[in-house]
């Protein structure tokens, strides 16, 4: 887990997380990201996400949501990439566990 302390952009925590499903067994890492900003936001990778957003567009729901869903993906993505992508190679404000 990294963490960016710097104001511009605002604090973030982000990582990886592997959970346990309901069996028991893991899940598989999910990158993760908190902006502590005003106001706060966060994401977390879901691969089953852009399946879901494809099965909504087979099942006819409204294109306007679908590109709403689609470039909160997007979004979150490359909110990743600046926050913590960047703080991971350059130890930004150092490493919690």
């Amino acid at each position: 887990m990294w963490y960016a302390a710097d104001d511009d952009p605002p604090p973030a925590v982000c990582g990886e997380l592997n959970a346990k499903n309901r069996f028991g067994a893991y899940t598989g890492f999910r990158r993760f990201l908190v902006v502590l900003g005003d106001p706060p936001n966060s994401w977390i990778d879901d691969p089953a996400r852009a399946a879901e957003i494809d099965q909504f567009r087979a099942d006819g729901v409204d294109e306007n949501l679908l590109v709403e869903m689609q470039l909160g993906l997007e979004a979150g993505e490359n909110l990743y990439r600046v926050f913590c992508e960047r703080s991971a190679r350059e130890g930004v404000k150092g490493e919690a566990s």
